[in-house]
């Protein structure tokens, strides 16, 4: 994990040469290790390591960028792998399938992502983290598809729960405190960012609404 972290930092303050020969070194290593280990603690480093090649190249524009999405599809790749081995607990393999759905979104494969998660939460929905994850990876498909700004909020499938249900569901709990104001605060982001989609004069009731979500949150609590 540190080491990963260590790359993604040493890609971002390269030059554009030194980031292509920092990447060619660290793929050739990463080839040779994962190929020649079956060990899951090895396999999740590379495929968290691509990810963070891959984090290094993206420029965050609409489409990923080749370089960024090659090292995206590798970690994709290494963790698809990695869930092949026999030895993972129940409890490891939806961590992995959740990030790989994270990695997916990355790499602006949010269809596939979604998919991912859909999967896990069919049979875990009360989830917080994974059902914010998956409000988030919505979230971000907006970007692209404005609609999904509705799904984010809304849910989709009836499995994906979306902000306006995780507010709901965790209002109730003290524990869940952080995620209901994240929830609140994400959800008056999707009202805002449909609002900037729209025509002008439907914005102005769609930008009320989402101040209204603020400053209800505000008054409440």
């Amino acid at each position: 994990g540190n080491l990963a972290q260590s790359v993604q930092r040493q890609m971002g303050s390269a030059t554009p040469e030194g980031k292509q020969e920092l990447s060619g070194v660290f793929e050739a290593f990463l080839q040779e290790l994962g190929s020649g280990s079956a060990e899951v603690g090895v396999l999740n480093w590379v495929a968290e390591t691509f990810a963070s090649l891959g984090a290094g190249f993206d420029d965050g524009q609409q489409v990923a960028n080749p370089d960024a999405s090659r090292y995206y599809r590798r970690s994709i790749e290494a963790f698809e792998n990695l869930l092949n081995q026999p030895t993972l607990s129940a409890e490891l393999t939806t961590q992995i399938r959740s990030r790989l759905a994270e990695v997916k979104a990355d790499n602006r494969v949010f269809a596939g992502a979604l998919a991912d998660l859909n999967a896990i939460l069919a049979t875990e929905p009360n989830a917080i983290n994974l059902q914010m994850l998956a409000a988030r990876l919505l979230q971000r498909w907006a970007a692209t598809d404005a609609s999904k700004f509705d799904e984010a909020i809304a849910g989709k499938d009836d499995v994906i729960w979306g902000w306006g249900k995780i507010v709901s569901t965790t209002m109730r709990y003290k524990q869940f405190r952080d995620e209901f104001y994240e929830a609140r605060y994400e959800m008056a982001q999707c009202q805002m960012g449909h609002a900037m989609s729209v025509q002008a004069g439907e914005r102005v009731k769609l930008l009320a609404e989402a101040q209204r979500t603020l400053q209800m949150t505000k008054t409440l609590y």
